[in-house]
């Protein structure tokens, strides 16, 4: 088992997507845990994310193989002609990268794992101390909205319970995913986005948090989808 062949899966996932609604593929992503059953035209797409859950979770890769990776990559970038625009998201989650690929044209998609699920390790393999750090270095965009949103919600719940499915499903819609459209809608093509990991979907007592590498822990959960960092170009 291999990073490819987690991104063998992508191209099949991106085509099932196309024929749902950002509803439906949030249930998808929801009932992958397992959590809640799989909505019935979502089926085919809660097959591959457990296909992929799988191979994440029996999976390691190192620390030093995941530098090498995202170091391989930003001292080749120079060979990567006609980028538009290069945009870094902090915690570009998977249903957001699935709702993308129903409105752009994926060219090019590359995930690796993440080993910690969070900023931190990533940061280490590019050298910096911070993410703006690194968008000055490489000349990104950066946005950092996600990753705010994701940890809010932490914050939201000291004061009052987590969510229901439909108010999670409506918070990953209007907070994050809607976001991120707005912000590379008008970026100029083709598009260069890469993140540093992504985010999972925590149940506590039936209901709903998101949460990112060590911080799903405290939720009795290993970090999984957290783990992807992606490297998309879209057109």
């Amino acid at each position: 088992m291999s990073v490819e062949a987690v991104n063998s899966y992508f191209f099949n996932l991106f085509e099932l997507s196309k024929a749902l609604d950002f509803k439906t593929l949030v249930r998808s992503f929801i009932a992958s845990y397992g959590y809640i059953n799989p909505p019935i035209s979502g089926k085919k797409v809660v097959e591959v994310l457990k296909s992929i859950m799988r191979l994440i979770e029996n999976y390691h890769l190192s620390r030093n193989k995941f530098y090498n990776y995202v170091s391989d990559f930003f001292n080749n970038l120079q060979s990567i002609s006609k980028i538009g625009s290069f945009i870094l998201i902090d915690d570009l989650g998977l249903p957001t990268i699935l709702y993308l690929s129903k409105k752009f044209l994926i060219k090019y998609h590359f995930f690796l794992l993440n080993p910690m699920g969070d900023t931190k390790t990533w940061k280490a393999t590019t050298e910096v101390q911070t993410l703006s750090e690194a968008a000055k270095k490489y000349g990104m965009h950066l946005l950092k909205s996600p990753d705010k949103r994701v940890h809010y919600l932490e914050l939201k719940m000291i004061k009052s319970e987590p969510l229901s499915i439909e108010q999670l499903i409506d918070y990953i819609h209007k907070n994050i995913t809607l976001q991120v459209l707005r912000f590379i809608k008008d970026a100029e093509r083709p598009t260069l986005i890469v993140s540093d990991h992504a985010y999972d979907v925590a149940r506590v007592s039936n209901r709903f948090i998101l949460c990112h590498g060590f911080g799903c822990l405290k939720y009795n959960m290993k970090p999984i989808f957290s783990k992807l960092s992606s490297i998309l170009i879209i057109g």
